[in-house]
């Protein structure tokens, strides 16, 4: 059984636990919430990003992979579930399972020069 549920996560990307968090201006809850969404579905790209970029030994391979990833979150996000949400004073935040489209996002960084050429497969 785990055999199946693995090459259905493979075949689909991978599904993150996250966290996101925003400040509520002006009392607008709403705002708050969908921003702490936005921040946890970057948050998973960011992470998704970090499983890809192995050369630990690079910050500033990682530091460019994030700043071209910045606002893309939704060309590689599958889907999202939120698994709880409060807020809390000023701020609202979230926890989201999110399936991150991983093949793809693989794919794109190595267009963008950000990782070496790979064989197929093996992204």
């Amino acid at each position: 059984m785990s055999g199946l549920s693995s090459a259905t996560a493979v075949a689909e990307g991978v599904a993150l636990l996250v966290e996101g968090r925003a400040e509520i201006v002006k009392e607008d809850e709403a705002l708050g919430r969908s921003q702490a969404i936005q921040d946890a579905l970057e948050n998973a790209l960011i992470r998704a990003a970090e499983r890809i970029v192995t050369d630990r030994k690079a910050p500033e391979k990682l530091n460019a992979v994030k700043a071209a990833l910045a606002g893309k979150a939704d060309r590689y996000i599958g889907n999202y579930r939120i698994v709880s949400e409060i807020r809390q004073e000023d701020f609202y935040q979230v926890e989201a399972q999110v399936l991150v489209r991983e093949r793809l996002l693989g794919e794109d960084l190595i267009q963008m020069g950000l990782l070496p050429q790979q064989r197929s497969g093996d992204v």
